[in-house]
């Protein structure tokens, strides 16, 4: 093996042990790693994620109904559109990775119901897309 191969190897392998032990953090477009999300967040700072997220999730039904009153065609829509258009549900994506843990206790602790979950669950995966 030519010495550039090696060399080319050995970042490969460098970079994928980064990534396995986090050390690195694949970069995504568009998405911008804060402080936040850098430290293990503290018990206020959780407790603060905690409240602001129940209230975007809180939020999204009321945004829906006045989605629904500006385009009553959309209460028809099967799928999870009109939920994703909602200003609460675009807010609580835009909180990113810090956002995260916040929204995983909320899952877990049981007390919300399923379609509330399920937003949760939503905006989980449109966080780590």
């Amino acid at each position: 093996m030519r010495a550039g191969s090696r060399l080319a190897v050995a970042l490969v392998v460098l970079v994928v042990l980064m990534l396995c032990t986090g050390c690195a953090e694949p970069v995504r477009p568009g998405v911008q790693r804060s402080r936040e999300s850098s430290g293990p967040a503290s018990a206020t700072d959780l407790a603060a994620m905690r409240a602001a997220v129940r209230t975007d999730v809180a939020n999204i039904r009321p945004d829906l109904d006045e989605l629904f009153k500006r385009d009553p065609g959309l209460a028809a829509r099967s799928d999870w559109w009109p939920v994703y258009a909602t200003p609460s549900f675009q807010r609580l994506v835009a909180r990113g990775t810090p956002a995260l843990k916040a929204i995983t206790l909320e899952i877990e602790s049981g007390e919300h119901d399923a379609y509330t979950v399920e937003v949760l669950r939503l905006a989980r995966v449109k966080i780590t897309d």
